[in-house]
């Protein structure tokens, strides 16, 4: 059937309406006329696979990747990269106008310095495939494999290693994972990139294997790789892929990234933003618009391994930075020696649990939570320690505006600025600059 398109949902997909319902149709946009199927999926919802677009948006480009539209890792690569900006803009504003009752100016959202090969880590799955060894994606909403030698938004040095990897397991007879034999070794490589082109690569392993002969010819074949891991992760249903024991096979410890003059330390299961010179734009803009004070003590909570910590601590008294995974405070602890900063002091442990036994009052707070957001023990104790000045980036629109209804009963919001950390994505990140009332 013939379908109007009236708007864009959470997932970058267009919405029309079949007796009254919404039918989400992924690659369309709002504006256009399509020609659809319509299928009920697995929760009952209609959804639309295009067989002709009839009237285009004027917005709609021809997407760069040769497999787009298969796999759903990008889904807005078929619109233009300034109206994907107005999308993210208008995905923010419709939260807040859902949870809040005052009208929020909303910025522009910042666009990110490169449009495709931004991603500074991969984690893929390997498959034994027609007999080889590939590396690839999943047919979007299945876990069907489909093969891949380079992806439009990965870093060209990622695919690169990875293809390296794929050769000398070939040669060297080590399988990937089969997922119906259940046999095999390597389930997934996990990389990452720094700012020099320096590569540290993990196997994700679904059972151990001697890998010394690869590691010591993998090192040789690519002169960027400085860091080697592997982790066993036997289970087909956790998706946590690094989240077993770590076993170091070649290498540095840490993989340095480098900020700005500020130095971070990452191990495979460290959290980092994925998009590294956006990255930069981020932290760069929490210093611009935090107004910061040299007499202040700031709390940075969910602080990972220092980032957000490292940039302020320069223009304040004092930075108490909490993390509840050890490892990241650890490296935290480490990279302060190196970027000469005494007055950050990283701790491990929960947020309020940590705050209540250090007794401490705090000028400034900054979050950088989970997509899950705050949770409600986080914000009544906010609401209660009511710091001079808030300071939260978000990377889920949704979960920040139910915080922010919560929170705005202390604080007005001065200033929400959007930042584009994932183009060709749907995924948005933002600023929120608060002061109390």
């Amino acid at each position: 059937m013939k379908l109007e398109i009236l708007k864009v949902g959470n997932d970058g997909e267009g919405i029309g309406y079949y007796n009254n319902r919404p039918v989400f149709v992924y690659y369309a946009y709002k504006g256009e006329i399509v020609d659809v199927n319509i299928t009920k999926n697995k929760r009952g919802a209609y959804e639309g696979t295009i067989n002709k677009i009839i009237k285009p948006s004027l917005h709609r480009v021809e997407p760069k990747c040769p497999f787009y539209g298969k796999v759903g890792t990008t889904n807005l690569m078929h619109i233009s990269y300034e109206e994907q900006l107005r999308y993210k803009k208008d995905f923010v504003k419709f939260h807040f106008d859902k949870n809040l009752k005052e009208d929020i100016l909303i910025e522009d959202t910042i666009k990110s310095p490169n449009e495709f090969e931004y991603r500074n880590k991969i984690t893929v799955p390997v498959r034994l495939y027609k007999g080889k060894n590939k590396m690839g994606l999943y047919l979007r909403n299945t876990n069907i494999f489909f093969p891949i030698r380079h992806y439009i938004i990965h870093q060209p040095e990622l695919d690169e290693a990875a293809n390296d990897a794929l050769l000398l397991m070939d040669k060297l007879n080590i399988e990937g994972y089969d997922d119906q034999k259940r046999s095999g070794y390597v389930k997934n490589f996990s990389i990452r990139v720094n700012e020099k082109g320096e590569i540290q690569f993990t196997f994700v392993l679904d059972k151990d294997i001697d890998l010394t002969k690869l590691v010591s010819e993998l090192v040789i074949a690519n002169k960027n790789i400085v860091s080697i891991y592997k982790t066993i992760n036997d289970s087909r249903t956790n998706r946590d892929l690094l989240g077993g024991k770590l076993i170091k096979l070649y290498g540095e410890k840490y993989l340095k990234m480098t900020l700005n003059h500020n130095v971070f330390l990452l191990t495979p299961d460290s959290f980092f933003q994925i998009n590294t010179k956006q990255a930069e734009t981020l932290f760069n803009t929490i210093i611009k618009y935090g107004n910061f004070k040299a007499d202040e003590v700031v709390l940075d909570a969910y602080s990972g391994v220092g980032t957000i910590g490292t940039y302020i601590s320069p223009f304040v008294k004092e930075v108490v930075a909490i993390e509840i995974v050890s490892k990241a405070v650890e490296a935290n602890i480490e990279a302060n020696k190196i970027n000469l900063r005494t007055n950050l002091i990283p701790l491990v442990g929960d947020v309020v649990e940590m705050v209540s036994k250090l007794n401490r009052k705090f000028d400034v707070m900054v979050f950088d939570p989970p997509r899950e957001g705050l949770k409600e023990e986080v914000l009544k104790f906010i609401l209660k320690q009511a710091p001079k000045r808030i300071i939260y980036t978000s990377c889920n629109p949704e979960t920040l505006g139910t915080d922010l209804k919560v929170l705005t009963k202390k604080y007005k919001i001065d200033k929400v600025i959007p930042l584009d950390m994932f183009p060709q994505t749907s995924h948005t990140e933002s600023i929120t600059f608060m002061s109390r009332k």
